[in-house]
C-alpha cells in the first residue's frame, strides 16, 4: 500500500517514479508472475520514470495556451467560436 501512494504523490508532483515503481515490484515479487500491475508498470516509458511527467494543471496550461487554441484569423477572441 506504501508504494501505491508514494507512486501517486511522484505523479500528481510531476517527479520522477523510478523508485517508486520498484518498490511496487518488489512488493508483488513471488505473488504473482504474470499480474496486471507488472504489465502496467513495463508500459511506462522510460522518461517518466527517469525524469517525471506534466501534471494536470501543466497538462491544462498546455491546451489552454496553444497556439492551436486560437484562430488565426482577424478579430481576435471575439471571432473564435
Amino acid at each position: 500500500m506504501q508504494g501505491t501512494l508514494a507512486l501517486e504523490h511522484a505523479l500528481s508532483s510531476g517527479s520522477p517514479i523510478r523508485s517508486e515503481v520498484e518498490l511496487l515490484r518488489k512488493s508483488v515479487e513471488g505473488i504473482d508472475k504474470d499480474s496486471l500491475l507488472e504489465l502496467a508498470l513495463s508500459s511506462l516509458p522510460e522518461d517518466v520514470l527517469d525524469y517525471g511527467s506534466d501534471t494536470r494543471i501543466g497538462l491544462k496550461q498546455m491546451v489552454y495556451f496553444s497556439p492551436f487554441f486560437f484562430p488565426k484569423t482577424k478579430g481576435g477572441l471575439k471571432s473564435h467560436g
